[in-house]
């Protein structure tokens, strides 16, 4: 629990850094830069279900695809829907794209992604 805590802060280190890129942890693609981060740091969740999620946001990442239809139940963020979202090169699980009335964002799992 420790060494995933540690993990998560220094990736979050290299984010502020703003010269690395974004990418998928399973097959390595590109997803897109760090600099399209919303805001600081990292975010705690706990789903209905009692999986802990820590999410870092972005406003645009390349890359990805969203997969099935959007969703406003158990949504991390109160006013926004959700649509689980994938590396498009490979898959894998990478987080959520959250949809307001006037805007969009990245939910990454900091378990799917790497900095570099």
């Amino acid at each position: 629990m420790v060494q995933r805590a540690l993990s998560a802060i220094l990736k979050t280190l290299r984010i502020d850094r703003g010269d690395e890129r974004v990418r998928c942890l399973r097959c390595g693609a590109d997803l897109g830069d760090p600099e399209t981060r919303r805001g600081a740091g990292l975010e705690r969740f706990t789903n209905p279900d009692g999986c802990v999620f820590e999410l870092i946001r972005f406003d645009e990442l390349e890359r990805v695809t969203l997969c099935g239809g959007y969703y406003s139940e158990a949504s991390f963020y109160p006013g926004y829907a959700w649509a689980s979202s994938q590396c498009g090169s490979c898959g894998y699980f990478i987080g959520w794209h959250f949809r307001g009335e006037s805007d969009g964002f990245f939910g990454v799992t900091t378990d799917a992604v790497d900095i570099y």
